[in-house]
């Protein structure tokens, strides 16, 4: 355990913080926590079962250690020159000891402690060491105080902490300067910070110091803005100019330059990032990355319910820092300077060390975590134009209301507005290409042995859809100026790979909702008739089409194989065909067939008339056959040859089953050829089953260019989007009857498929009759297809309809819960899973059976953790 003669915590030191008051003026005792004696025997002592105990029996020497710790940590991160070798690991024990304390702290959804003890105002941190040792503290704000009398003259009030007795309270002074009391004003009062934002300052501090997770040759210096508050800054040899940049960016603490630098035109590339870092600098940064993730896991701890009401103050702290843009960008360029200088995997294995892969998947975490704050206590929003946004006006005052008062309003998070503006083509690609590139290199460490395979994919798969849903630029950008197909094969590899395991359901459920965002847009529908070149190691029938064969099949695989969330997922699976369809100008033989398999599924009795939304299945799947005959004839003969040889299915939907037959006289068929115009108008406008028909609508090209056609967006609306929910309400009670089926049978779409029918059979008959009576040919039956025109013989073509997503807050609350299952995961040893109530979670017998023709197959729970859990 360690000796007390050596500095180190010992376990009769433990005891007595549980069994007596210790006061915050022994500062040998508290001073062994973070000694040179303490770096292995404080985790034995401080483990979260004596923390907890400590936090419910004496709360008070927590507080004090928590005070202690963020004050020695105030007074490390604060010296201008950098710390020594030895302050550095005083630093990182200081760092841990917040992490493990904060961890249980957290851990009480009730906030008892925190709002006792850490909410509560506290006296600042003592002021600067003398000019003599060259050290300086930097402030909660992020701006460092100039030791020495020059600063006490130049500012209005200098503030002095002295240590009171052992009751913890600290007497402070205010000195005032001459000019000041000359003039006979006021003096202003000293607002004093609460210890957990002084926690967070100090942790957001930690993360830009010189040799522990900056250059060594980064020298921080003050300089004063146009206000004359004192900033901090930093010089660096690789930065043009000290000072705050583009965005309010210190240019100087970034941990990589990249996407913080606005190019002067649209095709002006961004600078190349430099070397990566030393490996302990970015071990360092793991280490308090993951202090800041602890101090944001307040919803972990939540029910549902809790956590989409409850501010989380730690959050809202942390995104109104002054040093807030300068941690956004380090992140994010950590992110995108990830890159292999080659295609090789083995190459990319060797040349980033794990602890590079480590910093990556931490700021990828803390990222999104920062970006899924919605902000503090309520206060209006105030609108900041773009350009506002990147020259750094961040904090403007609320204004005040007729009557004088101030206006409340909602505290802004930073993160999410530094997301939103960043609109500029080389930002938005560099960031797409470098998600892409970093979904391909886990993509290839799955696919072959790799003792250490990367496993960011989820991390990077919700930072896109962060991007498709915040940034209205990213969308438009990435499906014109770049490459969709980059991102369309990792994304599909995945859903196939985890389409069996029930931990991996939230995965599969976030690459749906990013493939129907992404199906709204007729560019990336387009790109889908590229021709597939097979790279993808998916256990695939084998065949030679388009990456729209591809999507098809996948789908298919993916519906089929969760057959226990049929309904949940068949809804998002074929809503991005459907979409699609209209533009995929052939369609190979196989991906035909499978999508009259997935036809035959939802037709087949015990589940078309097993609830209430079942027909809507087939419906859609019509009105993708519909699409494809009218606007893709020529292209998809295939598609028609299958349709034809299961003409039977079609001519079965629109007949009243035997069984509600009995003793009710046949329904009335459906009118076909005696329909008028008008009627046949109202028929193709009516409303979807699916999703409900938006009225605007404007004039695009027909695929094959021959017509122009309306085009109207279907708005998907939260009850009509693909659920995350794989559970569906309970039809138990339904039973079908005559009047449900008749109800939905003249809402669907028959008219286009039962007049090619009608069409085509005969001439087929023919066909068969001058062979000798029997056409078995597939050849034969396919040239019959090709050589046979439809002009005048099927309905006018339908508007092209789109059924667009549409945020909601359902949606946004599964992907907070999906977040934090995948931190919680990817984790563990930061969160103590008895405490946990965001989501259920369950252990995975890994001695179940696997099935030996699958090498993706992975053990299925009973019941899954939400999201990736």
């Amino acid at each position: 355990m360690g000796a007390s003669s050596s500095g180190g915590i010992t376990v009769e030191d433990g005891r007595r913080l549980l069994e007596s008051h210790v006061p915050n003026t022994e500062e040998k005792f508290w001073g062994k926590f973070w000694g040179p004696g303490a770096r292995s025997d404080v985790w034995l002592v401080l483990d979260p079962q004596f923390l907890r105990a400590l936090m419910l029996r004496r709360p008070e020497n927590l507080k004090t250690l928590m005070k202690k710790t963020t004050l020695q940590l105030e007074c490390l991160v604060g010296l201008s020159k950098g710390p020594s070798s030895e302050e550095r690991l005083e630093i990182i024990a200081c760092v841990q000891i917040l992490t493990r304390c904060v961890q249980v702290v957290n851990e009480d959804p009730e906030e008892t402690f925190s709002l006792s003890y850490l909410w509560i105002p506290t006296p600042p941190p003592p002021s600067a060491p003398p000019p003599s040792e060259g050290k300086g503290l930097v402030n909660e704000s992020g701006a460092e105080q100039k030791p020495g009398p020059e600063t006490a003259e130049s500012k209005a009030t200098e503030i002095k902490a002295s240590a009171a007795s052992g009751d913890g309270e600290t007497k402070v002074e205010g000195k005032i300067d001459k000019e000041t009391e000359a003039k006979g004003s006021k003096p202003k009062k000293s607002k004093e910070p609460v210890l957990a934002t002084r926690i967070v300052a100090a942790l957001c501090k930690a993360l830009f110091v010189p040799g522990l997770t900056l250059d060594p040759n980064t020298g921080l210096i003050v300089e004063s803005n146009d206000e004359g508050e004192l900033v901090l800054a930093a010089l660096h040899p690789a930065a043009g100019r000290p000072g705050p940049g583009p965005f309010g960016v210190l240019p100087g603490l970034l941990w990589e330059p990249g996407l913080e630098i606005i190019p002067a035109s649209k095709s002006a590339p961004l600078p190349t990032p430099p070397a990566q870092s030393a490996y302990h600098i970015d071990q360092n940064r793991v280490v308090v990355l993951h202090a800041l993730m602890v101090a944001l896991s307040g919803p972990l701890f939540r029910s549902p319910e809790d956590a989409a009401t409850t501010i989380d103050r730690w959050g809202a702290a942390l995104g109104s820092h002054r040093l807030a843009p300068t941690v956004y960008f380090s992140l994010l360029n950590v992110i995108t300077s990830y890159r292999t200088p080659s295609a090789s995997l083995y190459n990319f294995l060797t040349t980033f060390p794990r602890v590079r892969t480590e910093l990556v998947e931490a700021a990828l975490q803390v990222l999104l975590v920062l970006l899924n704050h919605r902000g503090g206590v309520p206060k209006p929003r105030i609108r900041r134009t773009p350009s506002e946004i990147q020259a750094g006006v961040m904090d403007a005052p609320p204004k005040e209301a007729k009557s004088g008062k101030k206006v409340k309003r909602k505290e802004p998070n930073k993160y999410l507005e530094l997301f939103k503006a960043m609109r500029h083509p080389s930002q938005i690609k560099r960031i797409y290409g470098s998600l892409c590139h970093l979904l391909k290199a886990c993509q290839e460490s799955r696919s072959v042995f790799v003792n250490d395979p990367l496993e960011c994919y989820q991390e990077c798969f919700v930072l896109l859809w962060k991007l498709l849903e915040e940034n209205p630029k990213f969308v438009k950008i990435i499906v014109e100026q770049c490459d969709v197909l980059e991102l369309l094969r990792p994304l599909l590899f995945f859903m196939f790979s985890c389409r069996n395991d029930a931990s991996k359901l939230g995965l599969l459920y976030s690459c749906v909702f990013i493939l129907l965002r992404l199906s709204g847009e007729r560019q990336f529908c387009v790109a889908l008739n590229e021709e597939y070149d097979g790279s993808l190691s998916m256990d695939l029938p084998t065949f030679k089409g388009t990456h729209a064969d591809l999507l098809i099949l996948t789908c298919q695989k993916v519906v089929v194989s969760s057959a226990e969330h049929l309904n949940s997922m068949l809804n998002g699976v074929l809503t991005v065909i459907f979409n699609c369809s209209p533009y995929l100008t052939s369609l190979a033989m196989i991906s035909s067939v499978k999508l009259l398999n997935l036809f035959e599924l939802v037709t087949k009795p015990k589940f078309l008339y097993g609830a209430p939304a079942n027909p809507s299945y087939a419906a859609l799947l019509l009105d993708i056959f519909n699409n494809l005959i009218q606007y893709q004839y020529s292209g998809c003969p295939d598609l028609v040859y299958a349709i034809v040889r299961r003409s039977k299915l079609f001519y079965d939907l629109v007949k009243i089953p035997s069984f509600l037959e009995r003793d009710e006289p046949k329904p009335k068929p459906i009118q076909m050829s005696g329909e008028s115009k008008k009627a046949r108008e109202e028929k193709v406008s009516a409303k979807s089953p699916v999703a409900p028909s938006d009225g605007n609508a404007a004039d695009i090209d027909s695929t094959e260019g021959k017509r122009k056609i309306l085009n109207g967006d279907r708005k998907v609306s939260a009850s009509q989007a693909p659920q995350p929910a794989a559970a569906v309400p309970s039809e138990e009670s339904f039973k079908a009857s005559k009047e449900w089926v008749q109800s939905w049978q003249r809402e669907l779409r028959m008219e286009t498929i039962l007049r090619l029918l009608d069409f085509l059979i005969p001439k087929f008959h023919i066909k068969a009759a001058a062979q000798g009576g029997v056409l078995t040919s597939t050849d034969g039956l396919l040239e019959v297809i090709r050589t046979t025109t439809l002009v005048g013989v099927l309905p006018a073509p339908h508007q092209i309809v789109v059924n667009k997503y549409v945020p909601n807050a359902v949606t946004t609350s599964w992907f907070s819960t999906f977040l934090w299952g995948i931190v919680y995961l990817r984790n563990p040893h930061l969160f103590s899973r008895d405490f946990v109530q965001l989501f259920p979670i369950y252990d995975v017998d890994e001695d179940e059976d696997l099935e030996d023709d699958d090498p993706y197959y992975s053990p299925t729970p009973q019941s899954g953790i939400p999201s990736e859990s």
